[in-house]
């Protein structure tokens, strides 16, 4: 994990370990926070699964737990989306939709691990910019465009929204179709704010990414709308 002020600037790097297989970092974390010239650990997290107490020994400049970051200088949890990590949970929620990743990208992320793309492909949802698209419903039966119009991916190219509906009701090969596109969406959409960062622009492709997403700025989630403001990108 790299951040420094969100999106823009010279970026530092943090460790990351799973949680799944250390009770204590489940409960409290791992915080190396940094005061002055000495850096500090969380003993009862860090000693309970084996990790060095002092992260920076390490040459780290913090640490993440499945996406909540603990910055440079900070002794405690930053001011993060509370979606990320539940209250009270053991198990921290994986930035998975587009929107998660969209806002995990502003506030610092850059890589992330989840199933999504691919999980909810065995549903028979198709992920598109505007949401997602069911194709097991009725109304697909007969729509003959691809799933988005705008992608390249090989379902894209090769089927049609009624084929794959039809495909789905006698053959799991419509799931691996779904699981190319989904995955070249979610792919594509990384790679999109990639060059949007690069190119100066990143906050104008977050608005851009949110009016297509969410149709209006009544519909825009509150959470969203607040971690994007915290790092300078206000949505108009």
């Amino acid at each position: 994990m790299c951040w420094d002020a969100g999106y823009s600037g010279t970026q530092g790097c943090a460790g990351m370990w799973d949680a799944g297989e250390c009770p204590g970092m489940q409960q409290t974390g791992v915080n190396p926070g940094i005061q002055g010239a000495g850096r500090q650990g969380n003993e009862g997290a860090a000693g309970s699964c084996g990790l060095p107490r002092d992260a920076g020994s390490c040459g780290m400049w913090g640490a993440g737990r499945g996406g909540w970051l603990i910055p440079p200088g900070s002794t405690s949890r930053p001011a993060r989306p509370a979606w990320i990590i539940p209250p009270g949970s053991s198990h921290p929620a994986r930035p998975s939709y587009d929107t998660d990743l969209v806002v995990c990208v502003a506030l610092g992320c850059d890589m992330f691990d989840c199933v999504f793309p691919t999980r909810t492909a065995r549903f028979g949802s198709a992920l598109v910019p505007w949401g997602s698209l069911q194709l097991k419903n009725k109304q697909f039966a007969k729509d003959f465009r691809p799933i988005d119009e705008n992608c390249g991916c090989p379902t894209c190219r090769g089927y049609s929204r009624a084929f794959l509906h039809a495909l789905l009701r006698s053959n799991t090969a419509a799931l691996h179709h779904l699981t190319v596109h989904n995955v070249a969406y979610q792919l594509g959409l990384m790679r999109s704010m990639r060059e949007s960062i690069l190119a100066g622009r990143f906050p104008a492709f977050v608005r851009d990414f949110m009016r297509v997403r969410y149709g209006s700025r009544q519909r825009y989630p509150a959470w969203a709308v607040e971690a994007l403001a915290s790092v300078h990108i206000p949505l108009d």
